[in-house]
Parts: structure tokens; sequence; C-alpha cells
């Protein structure tokens, strides 16, 4: 009964952002959603039904993960169940892009708000760092809207030789892919191997996987991810020297990642919540945050030393921020609309998932993502788009969903895995052929 009660809670709440949405966008369409509580390409209807033959890709997909699942969980090595699960969440979501043809997978890339379009107008990376925040207003919405790491990517990447939107494209392709070998790296060393394998499927065929492909915040996840497997390393390894090694690697990844978006120093609050777990282990969490706070710092000081100080920006952002769309959008709204956009991105299968999940580790990173994204929304920094700019937090509430392949509680464990994530699968690419996104 409470399962029927808290489904029915969350329908509901979905559906009321979506008529108080329709609402805001016919009153004020500055506020540029068009797919309320979504953000769409069309700041007034982005929804479009597209049925053709390219359907067919992400449904063999889709096909082939939920028969080969069952089997592949129960048989496989662990490794190579994390090497399919990455492979597979990166077919899923090329797949999901390719609906739309190139422009599918590109047009994320060569919009005229997004870092490739702004690369012809910036400077030499150090010219660039010591003048980005006095010069932020020539550069594009989103390349204002986040520290200049990215930027600084692309700019080394076309430095080298690379060019073109591709390599926009295959960051992300990439992101997609490691994201949840990192997660199930993770999962292994903090609760075990039965749990990493559970996990697994739930993060292939994922509503999310509209948004990655098409997003540079897919490069930001797996940055995000790793560095959280690097702490779970450092906390779980024997060897002193790996856990030195992988305390250094925590503060070098977490660090970067505060440089890609300011979004992430709300994702910590994951970090800090594995490193509480294991309070006991008192002599080993003192190395592990000490070298990972230093190489932290050490990044936050480098750049300060080549001309961009991380709190100047920020503060820059926040009169941006306030002067762009975000004063079109009220927040009453958005903390609704946030969170029925966090209920669509993870599927029924998480909020199914969380009510049988009685694992203490995956309980505590799927509370302190939930945390983090509660943050992020009182901030008010985050009206809205949190499909793009959560993509840090979804791939870890996914965890959620393990319970649901647990082949003990019941003796259609499989028949039942196969159901959850058909009703995942099927939401996805009914959402694909329909929403026209803005990434």
């Amino acid at each position: 009964m409470f399962t029927v009660l808290l489904f029915a809670a969350a329908v509901a709440l979905v559906g009321w952002s979506v008529v108080w949405g329709r609402r805001l966008q016919r009153r004020a369409p500055e506020i540029k959603l068009g797919a309320a509580p979504l953000v769409g390409r069309d700041p007034l209807d982005s929804w479009d039904w597209r049925a053709h033959w390219q359907l067919a890709l992400p449904i063999a997909v889709a096909l082939a993960v939920i028969s080969f699942a069952p089997a592949a969980l129960e048989r496989w090595r662990l490794r190579w169940i994390t090497v399919a699960t990455g492979l597979g969440a990166a077919a899923f979501a090329v797949s999901l892009a390719l609906l739309d043809g190139s422009d599918g997978l590109f047009h994320g890339a060569t919009d005229t708000t997004e870092y490739y379009a702004n690369l012809a107008k910036t400077p030499a990376w150090r010219t660039f760092l010591k003048t980005f925040v006095d010069h932020l207003g020539r550069y594009s919405v989103h390349v204002r809207g986040h520290p200049p790491g990215f930027t600084l990517v692309l700019k080394t990447v076309a430095g080298i030789g690379v060019h073109g939107a591709w390599p926009v494209v295959a960051l992300s392709v990439i992101g997609t892919a490691v994201t949840p070998m990192f997660v199930l790296v993770t999962t292994h060393r903090l609760a075990g191997a039965t749990w990493a394998r559970r996990s697994a499927p739930f993060l292939v065929l994922v509503p999310y996987a509209i948004w990655q492909i098409t997003s540079a915040d897919a490069f930001y996840t797996v940055v995000t991810a790793a560095g959280v497997a690097a702490v779970a390393i450092a906390l779980t390894s024997p060897r002193r020297t790996v856990a030195v090694g992988t305390s250094v690697a925590c503060g070098l990844l977490l660090g970067a990642a505060l440089f890609l978006t300011y979004g992430a120093v709300t994702f910590l609050v994951i970090p800090l919540a594995v490193a509480a777990s294991r309070g006991r282990q008192w002599h080993r969490l003192s190395l592990v945050v000490t070298m990972s706070c230093v190489a932290a710092v050490a990044v936050l000081l480098t750049f300060r030393a080549f001309g961009f100080w991380w709190f100047d920006g920020l503060s820059e952002l926040k009169k941006q921020y306030w002067e762009g769309t975000a004063k079109f959008r009220p927040w009453t709204y958005f903390t609704l609309s946030n969170t029925a956009v966090l209920l669509i991105a993870t599927g029924p299968v998480a909020l199914a998932g969380i009510i049988r999940l009685r694992q203490r580790t995956l309980w505590l990173l799927v509370a302190s993502t939930l945390a983090a994204a509660a943050i992020s929304t009182a901030s008010q920094y985050s009206k809205g788009e949190v499909e793009r700019i959560w993509l840090l937090f979804f791939p870890w509430i996914m965890l959620a969903a393990a319970p649901l392949a647990d082949p003990t509680t019941t003796t259609r464990g499989p028949l039942r895995l196969r159901t959850w994530l058909t009703i995942q699968a099927t939401i996805t690419i009914l959402l694909q052929a329909s929403l026209i996104t803005k990434w």
C-alpha cells in the first residue's frame, strides 16, 4: 500500500509540475522551458512525436540488455560486467541521440551558447585565465555559467591538432561509458561484489541518457565519479602506498571538478559521506582526508597562480546569473519541478528500489546524493535545467534500484529484473521520441 501511495504522489508531483510549468511558459516565455518541467529547444513548445526507423536502434540495444542481463549478472566475472555496463550505457545513449540523426549528436556541441562556439574568440590560455572574470560578458551563456576548466580542455585538444566539434562529442561519449564503471568500482569497494552486480543493469537503461551525449556535463560527471571511486579505493585498500596515491588522485580529480562546474561544490557531500562511513578507521581516514585536501588545494592555488581565482569567478557568476534567465524563474516552482525532473531522469526503478533498499552503504550513497541535490535546489542557483546540471548526481541515485535485481527475494527474479528494465527502457525511448531537448 505504501508503494502505491508513493508512486501516486510521484505521478501527482510530475503532473502538477507540468501543469504549473505550462502556465508559466504561456505567461512568461522568458523562463525558457518549453517542455516544463524539462527544457526544450523551443521556449514555447518542444514536444514533437518523431516515430521513424531510427527508433529501432535504442530498441535493439534495450532488448539486448533486457535479454542478457540476468544471465550475465549470474555467470560473468565482475570485471566483465563492469566493462559491459559502460559500453552498454554509451551504446544506449548514442542510439537515443541518433534518433535525430547527426544533429542529435552534434547540436549540443555546436550550438552558439556552448563551448565550441567560443573557442575562436578565446585568447591563449594564460591570457584567458587572467582575463576570464573581467571579460566574462564576451562569452556565451554556457561559458559564463561555468569555470574556465572545460574551455581549457577543448583548447588543449585543439592545440594538439584535433579540431572540429566531434572531440566535444567524443568526450561526452567517453564520459557516458566510463561513469558507470567508476560507480560500480565504488559500489564493489564499499558494499561488495554482489551489490555491484545488482546495480549494473540499472546504470545502462536510464532516462538521463537522453542528456548525456548532448551535454558537456557528461564529462564533468566522469571526473566527479572518478574522484569518489578514488576515495573508496583509498579507504579500503590494505596497502598504504595505494591509499596515498588514490587519495592524491581523489583530491586532484575533485579539485579539477571545481573548475569544470561550480555545482561540484554540492557534489562534495558524496565523498564526504563516504569518508564519514569509515569513521572508525581513524588512521586511514586522517591520511586520506589530509592527502586529498592537500591535492585539491594545490589545484586551487595552481589556477590562482595562473590568474583565475575560483571565488572571484563564483562572485561574478552570481551577478551574471541573476541578470539572466534566473530572474524570470520563480524559486517556488523550481523547488517542485527540480524534484519532478529528478524523478523523470532516474525513472520508476529508483523510486521502487529505494523502498526496498536495506544495504547500509548504498543507502549512504543514495541519501548523500539526494542531500546534495536538495542543497543545490535550496541555494537557488539550480532553478531549472537540472536534467543536465544534475547528471553528476543521477548515477549514484540509480544504486537505489539494486534490490530489484535480487534473485533471492522471489522465484521470478530474472522475470522481475526484465520487467523493470523494460519499463525503464520504454519510458526513456518514448521520452526521447517526443521531446526535442535543448542539449
